[in-house]
């Protein structure tokens, strides 16, 4: 790559937005590394287990949503197209994804609540209502981000440098031209 005497914003950004996506991309995977290792050995068929796992998933939503939208955002500003169809998708799998978990999450809500001591209950019950109520209105912002994310992530149309200066398919008017009053 040949680099100009004196590099313009937009090629500096150009240069600079595949290492930040790449960064980004590797930011929104780590927290769902962090809770495989965490919740290792795998036991589905324990209520605690379950809900612990459903809990850091729904947990760690938010963060994975902000690095799909910066991926997006930078995506867009670096006109990097590709980067901001593949974070649009990503959002709205995760909006999917999110829906099963959430469903997942209240029923091992209800069935754990037995095994929780008495004095821990009011506890047990807002961190339930916190997790639900956040990811219950992170999904739909997560699928409208991706619906639109996906209509911003089209190349524009090629424009016609001699389109640029009519109006109505007339010329913009000067100051000779008699339409013009001052």
């Amino acid at each position: 790559m040949e680099y100009p005497d004196s590099p313009s914003q937009p090629f500096r950004l150009a240069t600079l937005a595949p290492a930040l996506i790449t960064l980004l991309v590797i930011v929104a995977i780590q927290p769902l590394l962090a809770i495989t290792a965490t919740v290792m050995p795998f036991a589905f068929n324990e209520p605690p287990w379950r809900l612990r796992f459903f809990e850091l998933l729904l947990a760690t939503a938010p963060q994975i949503a902000v690095s799909f939208v910066l991926i997006a955002a930078i995506g867009l500003v670096a006109e990097r197209y590709g980067a901001v169809r593949g974070a649009a998708i990503a959002m709205a799998i995760q909006g999917l994804l999110l829906i099963p978990i959430l469903l997942l999450y209240y029923l091992d809500v209800v069935e754990a609540r037995r095994l929780v001591p008495l004095d821990q209950m009011r506890r047990y019950q807002i961190t339930a209502m916190q997790n639900g109520f956040s990811t219950t209105a992170l999904i739909p912002v997560l699928l409208w981000i991706g619906r639109r994310g996906l209509q911003a992530g089209k190349r524009p149309a090629a424009v016609d440098v001699s389109d640029v200066l009519l109006i109505d398919k007339e010329p913009l008017p000067g100051p000779l031209d008699p339409r013009v009053t001052n």
